[in-house]
């Protein structure tokens, strides 16, 4: 189990491919060779941000927790609501002036696996001498493309071509749009465990999943990851997890086969998240395509 508490962690601009103001705090990183890849962070907006509209070779989970987060045009998340941005749906414009959400970014099951936020900055700055980026767009210059100057491209799609050397393949689309959830109009639902209690948000293909679990004060919860991983984020409370404290903001990973066990000193709110199972075969075909 690993655990990270978000006030230690430093915030660091994101050097990516979209425009604004955006800083990170980096609370969990999978392996970068691993199959079930993933980032944690805290993602803050700030200022002018745009980004068009888009589709993505990896799976993305978002919590908004301050401010509002636009996803596409006249439809936009607000503080409390979670959404599932499957691999290969298309979303966007994106549009954030001010928001600070919970991002996870994890590899999907097409096995395309995941570029990681340093990669993403070093690809920009290798494709900066080559063109420039405006609002998520990589347009090159003329010099650098002679066959075909000015030639426009999804900023991200630039990079990963860049970093990868060869044209992105995008996964087959199996949801139409990103699933939001807005769990304040769900109601607490008991558990065979008394004192906790939980709001499914979300179950989707290949383990992935999405839900809140309260504890009540002096009651335990063990939570069991069978196959695939599990992240908590701690919205509310305090306690220990396995003899270690956990608080407001504390995020933990329990790897796939493991279990923790969470004992509430305060009333707890956490928010799960199940990381996809990418099948070794499946990264072989994401590897190939």
């Amino acid at each position: 189990m690993k655990i990270v508490h978000a006030d230690e962690v430093a915030p660091r601009r994101v050097s990516a491919h979209d425009e604004g103001e955006v800083t990170l705090r980096l609370l969990l990183q999978g392996d970068p060779d691993g199959l079930g890849k993933h980032e944690l962070g805290l993602v803050r907006h700030a200022g002018r941000f745009r980004a068009p509209r888009q589709r993505r070779n990896f799976d993305q989970f978002r919590m908004v927790l301050e401010g509002e987060f636009g996803w596409a045009t006249r439809r936009r998340m607000k503080a409390g609501q979670v959404g599932y941005f499957p691999e290969g749906t298309p979303y966007g414009p994106e549009d954030a002036a001010a928001c600070l959400a919970l991002t996870l970014r994890c590899a999907g099951p097409s096995g395309q696996g995941l570029l990681s936020h340093d990669q993403l900055r070093d690809g920009r700055e290798a494709l900066s001498k080559l063109g420039g980026f405006v609002d998520g767009v990589f347009q090159r210059a003329a010099a650098a493309d002679a066959s075909a100057p000015g030639r426009k491209q999804d900023g991200y799609e630039a990079i990963w071509e860049h970093v990868r050397g060869r044209k992105l393949p995008y996964p087959a689309k199996r949801y139409d749009e990103p699933v939001i959830a807005t769990p304040a109009a769900l109601a607490w639902e008991p558990t065979d465990t008394a004192g906790v209690d939980r709001k499914l948000l979300g179950a989707f293909d290949h383990g992935a999943c999405a839900e809140l679990l309260r504890i009540e004060l002096g009651a335990k919860l063990v939570l069991e990851a069978p196959q695939a991983i599990q992240l908590l984020f701690v919205l509310e409370g305090a306690g220990r997890a396995e003899g270690r404290v956990y608080r407001r903001w504390s995020a933990l990973e329990v790897p796939g086969g493991g279990r923790v066990g969470l004992d509430a000193d305060a009333p707890t709110e956490l928010l799960r998240l199940g990381v996809p199972v990418v099948s070794p075969a499946s990264a072989q075909l994401g590897r190939a395509a």
